[in-house]
């Protein structure tokens, strides 16, 4: 049974009361894209889950963009835009069933259905993120064990005060499968995570101008297919006054930590201490390079610069 709609409706009606907290337990729920609204929590319980809906036209675009690998990029399970005070919490699980979006897969599913060509390009091209906030604030992730996005888990765009706690994250099933993105956004504080991953298992990022800044990345235990902590390469926007300390990261490929500035940002007052890598690939690598990619028809931007990063206790 698709429940977006009761969802949905629960998270309108807390919404128009004043807000509070969605409760889901007592089961797993599938549902296509659900937004959160102000002053609305979503708690899920231990004995429930949110489960991904097979079918992509369950999924709505939220502020679609194209990303670095020239991917459409906006749809979510869970998204919220223009939201203030806002939350995801409890022990249960929230599952997006990323296999069922691979490519080959889903092209003769929707063409066993009957969709034309055209649909079936759209529809297969844009694969959902689990989690997606667009220009919001007051923000919190708490305690929830998220698995199996069809692209990336977490997504904040020109967001601020932030604060993400005791995640699982576990994501292989698709590609470009990030942990935590934080794009353009501020005031941030990630501690405590369990993250492992195909991709980035926490990348800072600026796919629009504007800066990510006040970030503190705390107590986290990292595994990654490419690189456990990065910066870039999506980097139109500055990025500064960031702390990284005590993570453990283990078995990555790619990078351990993986500092890169190709699109005009100016990367500058970073600290990263008391880092334990094991079976790490290449543990620190540093790039200041001139790509120069824009994003959302922004104006391209001059090379940018790489100053102050201060590695200590690795």
């Amino acid at each position: 049974t698709n429940n977006t709609l009761a969802i949905q409706s629960a998270i309108d009606a807390c919404y128009e009361s004043g807000g509070g907290e969605v409760l889901v337990e007592g089961g797993n729920f599938v549902t296509g894209t659900i937004l959160l609204k102000d002053n609305v929590t979503l708690k899920i319980e231990e004995n429930a889950a949110l489960i991904g809906s097979k079918n992509p036209e369950d999924y709505k675009n939220i502020d679609s963009f194209i990303d670095a690998t020239g991917q459409v990029r906006g749809k979510c399970l869970i998204g919220a835009v223009d939201a203030k005070n806002i939350g995801l919490i409890g022990a249960g699980i929230i599952d997006g069933r990323g296999k069922i979006f691979e490519q080959k897969a889903l092209r003769e599913s929707l063409k066993k259905k009957g969709y034309e060509k055209n649909t079936i390009n759209k529809l297969v091209a844009n694969r959902p993120f689990l989690i997606r906030f667009v220009r919001s604030k007051n923000i919190k992730l708490e305690g929830l064990l998220l698995k199996q996005s069809a692209a990336w888990t977490c997504h904040f765009f020109q967001c601020s005060a932030i604060n993400v706690n005791r995640l699982e994250i576990y994501g292989h099933a698709n590609k470009n499968n990030d942990g935590i993105d934080i794009d353009s956004s501020h005031d941030v504080q990630i501690k405590n995570c369990y993250i492992n991953t195909g991709d980035d298992a926490i990348c800072l990022k600026t796919t629009s101008t504007l800066p990510t800044y006040n970030v503190k990345i705390n107590d986290c235990t990292l595994k990654s297919e490419w690189s456990a902590i990065k910066f870039g390469t999506e980097s139109m926007g500055d990025m500064y006054n960031i702390e990284i300390r005590r993570c453990k990261m283990k078995y990555t490929k790619g990078g351990g930590v993986k500092i890169l500035s190709v699109d005009g940002a100016n990367i500058r007052d970073v600290v990263i201490d008391s880092i334990a890598m094991t079976n790490v690939d290449m543990p620190i690598f540093i790039r200041l390079g001139e790509r120069l990619r824009t994003y959302r028809n922004e104006n391209k931007q001059q090379v940018g610069s790489i100053n102050n990063i201060s590695i200590l206790n690795i």
